[in-house]
């Protein structure tokens, strides 16, 4: 593995603005681990990279690696010392028109996963504020998600890299930067994280990069903050400003199995069981393809109802089913379910879906 020891200066997350702020968990107020790779890009990077094109900004000539098109880039770490978790520290560089959460022109996804398949992101950007249709998107929280967010919430900056793109004979500026700190399970002596842009258009359209790319192993998971009755987090999670949600959820994930106890122990006392409510709707998707009309009717009814916080699953099986009825009514259910909160999306339903997510990038042996 070959080590790179540029260091650099970390960005500092701000919440004051929420379009205006980056996004991170601070895992700098505790003890940080060993580093085991560090690069900005200055020079060409190694074979620790599956790709290794780099190229400079129009403004401020920042060198980073990329652009890319839309697909995959892997980087490879081999040999780590003994650890229970990783912290990824990185900025994504999103370039020219990204659409974000369009069903025309969209979705335009960008995706962080594990070697094991866990998605630490999966969300849609947009740069398009400058259209009408395309200037929604779900990050800071994942796709699909019941409800999205203006363009560029949650970017450390916006509009500062220089490029630009035409459109109705004018130029307009397309790029933002978000920073990205996460913490999460891992043990193995590999690591590998891909990275990929999921678009319809080519790389002239739309394009990506990464810079200040920073893994460290920590021996222990970052412990959660004492004091009050605990309901701090809980709150958040159910936040209708979502980079106080993003935070509260990766400070939970960060927290290993200290935050799995801590979700598992706030859902029962809620009266909320994830694990029962996801084979209650595995059974009403089966009740929509019944031989009785009145069953199906009652099994869309009430999916319906679940107010978006298993879309990535309706949407999922309204695409892959062998059933035309079932695709039919999953259909005709994810037109009814807002795109926007106010409209029928609740707070239980919006935490519900935001802590679904953290479990999946916590289901580990260990938790």
């Amino acid at each position: 593995m070959r080590l790179v020891t540029r260091m650099f200066a970390l960005g500092t997350l701000c919440l004051s603005s929420l379009c205006a702020c980056g996004v991170s968990l601070s895992a700098a107020d505790s003890k940080e681990g060993e580093t085991v790779y560090s690069n900005g890009f200055d020079k060409p990077p190694g074979e620790e990279w599956s790709s290794r094109q780099t190229m400079e900004t129009p403004e401020g000539k920042r060198r980073f690696l990329g652009d890319f098109a839309p697909g995959t880039v892997t980087l490879t770490l081999d040999g780590l010392a003994k650890h229970k978790m990783v912290r990824i520290v990185f900025d994504l560089y999103l370039v020219r028109s990204w659409d974000g959460s369009s069903t025309t022109w969209g979705p335009d996804v960008w995706e962080l996963k594990t070697g094991d398949g866990r998605k630490l992101v999966h969300s849609t950007f947009t740069n398009c504020g400058f259209f009408s249709d395309n200037n929604a998107q779900t990050f800071p929280d994942f796709h699909p998600f019941p409800v999205t967010h203006p363009g560029a919430t949650g970017a450390a900056e916006h509009e500062t890299l220089g490029f630009v793109m035409g459109w109705d004979g004018r130029p307009h500026s397309t790029d933002a930067v978000y920073h990205f700190d996460l913490v999460f399970p891992h043990a193995g002596k590999k690591l590998v994280l891909d990275f990929s842009s999921i678009c319809k258009d080519k790389k002239e359209d739309q394009s990506w990069g990464l810079d200040n790319v920073k893994v460290q192993i920590l021996t222990a998971p970052l412990p959660l903050e004492k004091g009050g009755d605990g309901s701090a987090l809980w709150d958040a999670l159910a936040s209708s400003n979502p980079v106080v949600a993003y935070r509260a959820m990766w400070k939970l994930i960060g927290a290993g199995k200290e935050g799995v106890d801590y979700l598992r122990k706030h859902l029962s006392e809620s009266g909320c069981d994830v694990a029962k409510e996801r084979k209650e709707i595995d059974k009403l998707i089966l009740e929509l393809d019944a031989d009785k009309y009145s069953e199906r009717e009652n099994a869309s009814k009430k999916l319906a109802r679940t107010g978006g916080a298993y879309r990535d699953i309706l949407e999922r099986v309204s695409k892959n089913s062998k059933s035309p009825e079932v695709r039919y009514r999953l259909k005709k259910i994810l037109r009814g379910m807002g795109s926007e909160v106010g409209s029928g999306t609740d707070k239980k339903t919006i935490r519900r879906a935001r802590i679904k997510h953290a479990l999946e990038i916590l289901s580990t042996n260990e938790n």
